[in-house]
C-alpha cells in the first residue's frame, strides 16, 4: 500500500473512537461472590449473591431505589475437573441468598450467574428513571488470583442501560469516515494502476 492510503487508514482509525457514542452506562444491583464461610480443616465455602435494591440499596455504589425481584435466577458452576452444575435458585428478592455451600475441598473455575430482572424500567437515588437494555442478566465470577475461585472473588450484577435514542436509518459519522476512507483508498489505487500501465 503506498504511503498516502496507508496514512489516510491511520488517521481513520485514530479518530472513530472518538465519533463513536461512549459506551452504554450500566446500573450495579448486586453482586455474586465466593467465600469462606467457616475456615479451617472442615471448612465450608458458599456461593453467595446479594440484590442491592430497593431497601438494600448502598448508594452511590448501588443506586436502584426500586426493589427488584431476580427472577428464575441460576448459578452453573464449573469444577476443577470440568465438571458443570446448575443451581435453580428461584426469584431473588432484595437481601441476600446464602445456601450454596461447599466443603472447602470443592474447588471451581468459574461461575455463571443468570436471571430475569422483574422490571426494565427503575429509580435511581438521584431521582433519575433507568431503562435497562434487556431484563436479562448475566454475569461471570472468575477467580481473582490463579486459575481456581477462592475467597473473595466477587462479580458485581450490572443492568446496562439501553442506548437513547434508538438506532436511526442515518448513518453515523463514523461509518461516513470509513465509507469516505474506503472510496478515497481505492481511488488512490486505481489512480497508481492508470499511471503504471
Amino acid at each position: 500500500m503506498g504511503k498516502w492510503i496507508r496514512a489516510s487508514l491511520a488517521i481513520a482509525i485514530a479518530i472513530i473512537p472518538w465519533l463513536d457514542p461512549s459506551p452504554a452506562a450500566a446500573a450495579p444491583i448486586g453482586l455474586v461472590s465466593f467465600d469462606s464461610l467457616i475456615p479451617g480443616p472442615d471448612g465450608v465455602n458458599a456461593f453467595n449473591i446479594g440484590n442491592f435494591t430497593g431497601p438494600f440499596s448502598l448508594e452511590p455504589d448501588f443506586p436502584v431505589t426500586d426493589s427488584l425481584t431476580l427472577l428464575n435466577a441460576t448459578l452453573t458452576t464449573i469444577a476443577e475437573d470440568g465438571s458443570t452444575t446448575s443451581f435453580d435458585l428461584g426469584d431473588i428478592g432484595p437481601g441476600f441468598l446464602d445456601g450454596l455451600q461447599f466443603a472447602d475441598t470443592a474447588t471451581f473455575l468459574s461461575a455463571t450467574f443468570t436471571a430475569t430482572l422483574s422490571s426494565v424500567s427503575f429509580q435511581l437515588a438521584d431521582g433519575s428513571t433507568f431503562l435497562a437494555a434487556s431484563n436479562l442478566v448475566s454475569v461471570n465470577l472468575l477467580p481473582g488470583v490463579g486459575t481456581l475461585l477462592s475467597a473473595g472473588d466477587f462479580v458485581v450484577i450490572d443492568v446496562l442501560e439501553a442506548t437513547t435514542p434508538p438506532p436511526s436509518a442515518v448513518p453515523e459519522p463514523s461509518t461516513l469516515l470509513l465509507v469516505g476512507s474506503g472510496v478515497l483508498a481505492g481511488m488512490g489505487v486505481r489512480r497508481r494502476a492508470v499511471v503504471k500501465v
